[in-house]
């Protein structure tokens, strides 16, 4: 099989929607993209790069940086999905139910685990799905599996947005001091909360699915 077409994850980047927002956000008041990175991960920098820009805000940029500020001591804890509430796949799963779970939660990407959810081995994102799908690959979660970030659940929400952003990896497990995981973070719900956009499907996630 040609690489075209092969079968399995893809190591290429992708950002969606939601994860552009910090970008236009950033843009909308003066700030280069060599700027974002430098400031993005200091909150007072922000802050200061903003007060000497002399563009205009118009009244969502306003929240948005109002929401900004009040996420400053904002953690991992105080925004993740809690464990019983993890909406994630075995890695026998097939593509199919893989894309309906991610539709069901509003996400681009989902866990996929062995046994049980305390043996996660990755997630699956949608765009490696989508492409199998299309490709009429007949495969598994197991195989699109990417990488997931580890964190714990005092750091801070805007440190795991931008790490986010820098290591592409647009989900985080919240693992405790002993290894437990206590829930899980997404790159979708960080954004909402700095939009503060209220959707009801992240607040009502369904309980851990066993799909086969």
């Amino acid at each position: 099989m040609s690489e075209n077409t092969a079968c399995g994850n893809s190591s290429s980047s992708y950002r969606g929607p939601l994860t552009e927002v910090w970008f236009a956000l950033m843009r909308s008041i003066g700030l280069g993209h060599n700027e974002i990175s430098a400031v993005s991960s200091s909150l007072e920098g922000l802050m200061a790069s903003i007060s000497e820009s002399a563009l205009p805000l118009n009244s969502n940029e306003i929240n948005i940086i109002r929401n900004l500020i009040g996420m400053r001591d904002t953690t991992a804890q105080d925004l993740m999905i809690p464990r019983a509430d993890i909406l994630a796949v075995n890695q026998n799963t097939n593509l199919l139910v893989i894309l309906q779970q991610m539709i069901d939660s509003t996400h681009s990407s989902i866990p996929v685990y062995r046994d049980s959810l305390d043996d996660v081995i990755g997630m699956a994102h949608i765009k490696d799905v989508l492409a199998n799908i299309n490709k009429g690959c007949d495969i598994s979660a197991g195989a699109l599996v990417r990488d997931i970030m580890i964190v714990a659940p005092s750091s801070r929400a805007l440190d795991l947005l931008q790490e986010m952003r820098i290591t592409q990896k647009y989900m985080a497990l919240v693992v405790d001091e002993y290894g437990g995981i206590d829930g899980l973070i997404v790159v979708e719900d960080l954004i909402r909360e700095l939009l503060d956009v209220k959707s009801e499907t992240t607040k009502e996630q369904a309980p851990l699915n066993h799909s086969e």
